[in-house]
């Protein structure tokens, strides 16, 4: 499912569990409806703040509202593996500006599910 949104310039918005499907050997991605066109540059970056998004996977650079690339995703998904092999997930948080803070400040927490 990445990889097709990589193929076709396309910035997923809410990576979460919730929102990749799991049936036998096929998984889908789903909530298409939060997403942007990564910009034709050669590094596929964008810039500005995200319509909506789940805190604790998304990745420092959307936090700081600096610019985001493929590997945005990439973050994405290791904190949802993490959480899915572990039982642990990523800077839990209780609000956004709390997330600004620990992603200024570089800090970074997991908490047992």
């Amino acid at each position: 499912a990445i990889n097709y949104l990589h193929k076709n310039n396309i910035r997923h918005e809410d990576f979460k569990p919730q929102n990749v499907l799991i049936h036998g050997n096929s998984i889908s991605l789903t909530d298409l409806g939060l997403r942007l066109e990564l910009s034709d540059d050669s590094d596929f970056t964008t810039t500005g703040r995200p319509s909506a998004w789940t805190i604790r996977y998304s990745a420092p650079e959307v936090l700081d509202l600096e610019p985001r690339n493929r590997a945005t995703h990439i973050w994405s998904l290791g904190c949802i593996l993490l959480e899915m092999v572990s039982g642990l997930y990523g800077t839990s948080l209780s609000d956004l500006e709390e997330g600004f803070q620990r992603s200024g400040d570089g800090q970074t927490s997991f908490a047992r599910n």
